[in-house]
């Protein structure tokens, strides 16, 4: 489907689906295929019971979820939900607004990808199945080309928080891994 003008709604009990261009609101769900979208100007609602999703160029809210794939989202621009149950999350934001965003994964990594003069408040709150000492300054499971403003580690629960206030801080984006690592690297605009 190619530069749709109107809402858009897509349904498929386990097809591909591919979409170029959408200047309004779009709803998508396939049962088990793969879902690309590339340059939105509408929300995105894009739902996958096992496949990938791929997001180039959102520029409204999105919602991306997938029960066992990776999302992989391009140049972001505004709000965010992205859940995998079973996959990674490779996330590239170009600025974000002042509201709250989410990324989740039960099962796989999240990178984010930030650059370097973006204004953000970032909380990675990273599980493990193993216990931390509390003098350990090498932390696996979270790398950052960010400074952290606070680390935190909870050992009872098996958990580590970390908050990064970038530039002073701005638009909140709280990033869980329930069983993986969270990354997230200082990036340049990408076109």
């Amino acid at each position: 489907v190619s530069k749709v003008t109107k809402s858009l709604k897509l349904k498929t009990g386990g097809g591909n689906i591919a979409v170029t261009g959408t200047g309004t609101d779009a709803v998508i769900n396939t049962g088990g295929g793969n879902i690309l979208v590339d340059k939105s100007d509408g929300k995105l609602e894009l739902t996958t019971g096992g496949g990938d999703i791929k997001l180039n160029n959102p520029k409204d809210e999105l919602i991306a979820k997938t029960g066992s794939g990776t999302i992989y989202v391009q140049n972001a621009s505004n709000k965010m939900n992205i859940y995998t149950g079973s996959g990674d999350a490779d996330i590239f934001c170009t600025s974000l607004y002042n509201g709250n965003s989410e990324i989740k994964t039960n099962n796989g990594d999240v990178i984010l990808n930030l650059p370097p003069d973006i204004k953000a408040t970032v909380t990675a709150k990273v599980n493990s199945r193993e216990s931390y000492d509390q003098n350990d300054s090498d932390i696996d499971n979270i790398k950052s080309d960010f400074k952290a403003t606070s680390i935190v580690r909870h050992n009872d629960e098996n958990v580590i928080i970390a908050v990064y206030q970038i530039n002073g801080g701005g638009g909140n984006i709280n990033v869980t891994v329930a069983n993986g690592t969270f990354e997230m690297k200082k990036q340049p605009f990408i076109k």
